[in-house]
């Protein structure tokens, strides 16, 4: 005896697993932003440490280009918390780049400092795991 699925029902089954497959492949890439940026955020601590302003820089435009992603990720799975926070540490991400462009190292690291915070506090939530 042969079963017959309803073409409807099947397209349906097939966008269910799609949809899973993409939020899995999400979540992956989410995981590697997560180990590039915590990769640049040392690199960054280290840059002002040096008081190299220009891999200061470097650094921190890293990080805001990985915290837009970031931010992106937590729009599509509908995270606030998640959304303000990447937004924090992406506009303190620029900041400290403009600071190390302009010379301004103590000011970038002071930017650095609540960059800090703000990580931790989006990690202290544990939204991956919601």
């Amino acid at each position: 005896m042969r079963t017959h699925i309803p073409a409807a029902l099947a397209f349906g089954i097939g966008l269910s697993l799609a949809t899973v497959a993409a939020a899995a492949q999400n979540a992956a890439a989410h995981l590697v932003w997560m180990d590039d940026a915590g990769d640049a955020q040392a690199d960054l601590g280290a840059a002002i440490h040096a008081n190299k302003g220009a891999d200061v820089a470097r650094a921190a435009s890293r990080i805001e280009d990985l915290m837009a992603k970031t931010q992106a990720y937590w729009e599509a799975k509908r995270e606030p918390e998640g959304v303000r926070i990447t937004q924090d540490a992406r506009a303190l991400a620029k900041e400290i780049a403009g600071a190390a462009t302009a010379g301004k190292l103590e000011r970038a690291a002071a930017s650095f400092t609540k960059m800090n915070t703000a990580c931790n506090a989006c990690h202290g939530l544990h939204l991956e795991k919601r």
